[in-house]
C-alpha cells in the first residue's frame, strides 16, 4: 500500500511541474498555429485545427501542463491577431473553469 502511494505522489508531483515552451514567432497561418499546438500539447490525431475543438481538447482529453511558454508572441499577435486573441481568451476561460488544472502562461 505504501508502494502504491509513494509512487502516485511521485507522479502527481511530476505533472505538477509539468512545463512546455513553445515557440510560435516563426508561425505564419493558423494551419501552423493549430500544428505546432497539436505537436507540443499532445493533442489526439482527432483534432480538427479549430478554435472550438481546441476548447474541447484542452477540457476533456489532454491535461495542460503547469507552464506554458510562448517565445515569439508578439510576432504572433501581429501575423494573427485574431487567432492569438481566441487562444488566449481560452486559456483564460480555462483557468476560471478549472482552478485545480491551472495553467500559468506566460507570452514572450
Amino acid at each position: 500500500m505504501r508502494n502504491f502511494f509513494t509512487d502516485f505522489l511521485k507522479e502527481f508531483n511530476r505533472s505538477e511541474e509539468k512545463s512546455i515552451t513553445i515557440d510560435v514567432s516563426l508561425i505564419n497561418n493558423s494551419h501552423e498555429l493549430h500544428q505546432v499546438l497539436k505537436e507540443k500539447l499532445s493533442f489526439p490525431d482527432t483534432y480538427s485545427e479549430d478554435w472550438d475543438n481546441f476548447w474541447d481538447i484542452i477540457t476533456c482529453h489532454v491535461e495542460l501542463p503547469k507552464k506554458l511558454q510562448f517565445i515569439g508572441w508578439s510576432e504572433l499577435e501581429r501575423k494573427l491577431p485574431d487567432d492569438s486573441k481566441i487562444m488566449i481568451e481560452y486559456l483564460l476561460e480555462h483557468n476560471q473553469e478549472f482552478p485545480d488544472w491551472h495553467c500559468n502562461f506566460i507570452c514572450n
